[in-house]
């Protein structure tokens, strides 16, 4: 039965040969963009960038629990925060339990904004670190 995205569950998992899949939010597979891995799937709202998948992460085109990560691969806090929050739920709807959420992006973002979202959402452990960007990661609930 399609889900509302018109995607049947673990559908993208089926095109990749059982494979789990890693949901890479603002990636692409442009040369100047840092090379994917064969399980990774792109997803950007800026068709020049050649996605996978041309979208938006607080309305993603997949399945739930389709990806075993979601990383936001250097993506302005803005597309996160503020208006666009619910793209901190929406990760937790495509990723499966009990895995990990990713964020890099840069100084700014509001850190309590975005670690609230995410507790809501239902991720736990969540860390915050700045390796010269900031990192934020947390693992979503349930198994």
């Amino acid at each position: 039965m399609p889900n509302r995205h018109g995607l049947r569950r673990n559908e993208h998992r089926k095109r990749a040969g059982g494979v789990d899949l890693r949901l890479v939010v603002g990636g692409g597979r442009r040369q100047d963009f840092p090379k994917l891995k064969s399980n990774d799937v792109s997803l950007n709202i800026a068709a020049r960038t050649q996605p996978h998948v041309q979208g938006d992460i607080a309305r993603a085109p997949f399945a739930d629990r389709a990806f075993f990560e979601v990383f936001f691969e250097f993506v302005d806090h803005g597309a996160f925060t503020g208006k666009n929050l619910g793209a901190v739920a929406e990760s937790a709807r495509v990723l499966q339990p009990g895995r990990r959420l990713i964020i890099h992006t840069g100084r700014g973002v509001n850190l309590a904004e975005v670690t609230a979202a995410m507790r809501a959402a239902g991720f736990k452990f969540i860390r915050v670190t700045n390796r010269g960007y900031i990192r934020i990661t947390g693992r979503r609930a349930g198994s």
